[in-house]
């Protein structure tokens, strides 16, 4: 019976002891796969990933940058940007930075430029755009960057313009000539004339000029001038001329265009010309006629007539009265004393009045005795009766007072023998000192 008890004490222990192996087997393992697991989760980080404005949280051990992208399913373009910050504990940030358009507007050129961050200045400064010291940038050059921005860079030039004839120097900003006219509040009329394309692009001193241009219209009144015809006629002897109808100016209405350059006269440009009064010609009648033959066979004769007739001749002041040559008694209106002188003229001339000259046609002062008035003359001394006479013509001495009258003859002997003597110039008729045609 104790084999048997000792027997099952054996076994028991045995399997006891059994138990316990198993027992430390398992703790082994378990202490083991404890330590792998606290391994793993040492080595596995927190990644925030903020695109835009998705964010996305990852656990992973392998911290590539290509890596994390992938397990979050997150591509990159071209331009894009990505910065991964460590935080203080077990974690990291990823940021990206997506790229995007940027228009850069300068010079008359519209620029695009693929940006992620920055500001204004380093948009200008990829795309090689300087700014000078008049040029202005609009967003302002510390502007940071945005999507689908429009950045401006005005130039500003100066110009140096003349204007109407006054010159001016000007700042303008970059454009057409046309628009820095406009900028400057200088207004043009379809007249005006720009020495430069208004289409053309200003730059530094640049420099034109504007003529202004003006017109006017002018209406002048110009005389016409009358000719002068002859007509023959045998109304008159040969040699002998007669104004049958005075001559009179017309006139005609001239309009003109008056083109003024900056206030300067530069032309003159007839429009038309119009007739307002015809011209009357002047009409002079030409004697054809032949004279009649003298019976004068001396050239005293006419000289000796006078002396003849100058014995018969009376006068009675009182009742104004006088007997001429043929002994008929003639009133008078007044008569005159003083110097007489004679003088000559050749055939065909006229006198004063238009009367012809010839015996008979005497000069007188005009002032004292008018033209046209009816005469008889006589020598104080008795010796000449010039008899009836005509006042048609005038003189110089007779106007001065030297002589009262000039009597005609035809020959230079005849005037020689009268020469100079004192007479009496009875006045019968008085005249109106018109002119006879």
């Amino acid at each position: 019976m104790e084999l048997p008890k000792k027997k099952y004490v054996a076994k028991r222990e045995k399997k006891v002891a059994r138990n316990v192996y198993k027992t430390v087997v398992f703790s082994v393992m378990g202490a083991m796969c404890l330590s792998a697991a606290l391994s793993i989760t040492a080595l596995t980080k927190t990644v925030k990933i903020t695109d835009g404005e998705n964010t996305t949280v990852i656990n992973t051990m392998n911290l590539s940058q290509d890596a994390i992208l992938s397990q979050a399913g997150i591509e990159l373009g071209k331009n894009d940007k990505v910065v991964v910050t460590e935080n203080s504990g077990s974690g990291y940030e990823v940021s990206i930075m997506r790229a995007f358009n940027v228009d850069l507007e300068a010079d008359g050129d519209v620029k695009s430029v693929k940006f992620n961050e920055g500001t204004v200045a380093d948009a200008l400064k990829a795309a090689g755009v300087k700014i000078g010291k008049t040029d202005s940038v609009t967003p302002a050059a510390g502007t940071l960057l945005e999507p689908d921005m429009k950045i401006k860079v005005e130039r500003w030039y100066n110009i140096s313009i003349s204007d109407g004839g006054k010159t001016t120097s000007n700042d303008v900003p970059e454009g057409t000539v046309g628009e820095a006219l406009e900028f400057l509040g200088i207004k043009l009329t379809a007249n005006d004339k720009v020495s430069v394309d208004l289409d053309s692009r200003v730059k530094d001193d640049l420099k034109f000029k504007i003529d202004r241009v003006t017109y006017k219209t002018t209406h002048t009144a110009q005389s016409i001038d009358y000719k002068t015809v002859e007509k023959k006629t045998d109304d008159l002897y040969a040699g002998e001329t007669q104004v049958q109808t005075e001559g009179k100016e017309g006139e005609k209405l001239i309009t003109s265009k008056l083109t003024y350059v900056n206030g300067k006269l530069t032309s003159a440009d007839v429009i038309s010309k119009k007739t307002t009064k015809k011209a009357v010609n002047k009409v002079v009648l030409v004697g054809t006629a032949k004279r009649p033959e003298t019976t004068v066979t001396s050239s005293t004769n006419y000289f000796e007539k006078n002396r003849e007739d100058s014995g018969s001749f009376s006068s009675d002041t009182a009742t104004n009265t006088f007997v001429d040559m043929n002994g008929n008694t003639v009133t008078y209106l007044r008569s005159y004393t003083g110097s007489g002188t004679a003088y000559y003229a050749p055939a065909g001339s006229l006198t004063a009045s238009g009367r012809p000259a010839q015996v008979g046609n005497v000069a007188v002062n005009s002032n004292v005795i008018p033209l046209g008035s009816k005469l008889y003359i006589v020598s104080n001394d008795g010796q000449v009766c010039y008899g009836y006479a005509t006042a048609a013509d005038t003189g110089g001495a007779l106007f001065a007072g030297t002589a009262i009258v000039d009597l005609y003859y035809d020959t230079f002997d005849e005037c020689s023998q009268f020469g100079r003597r004192d007479v009496t110039v009875y006045v019968i008729e008085e005249g109106d000192n018109s002119y006879v045609r």
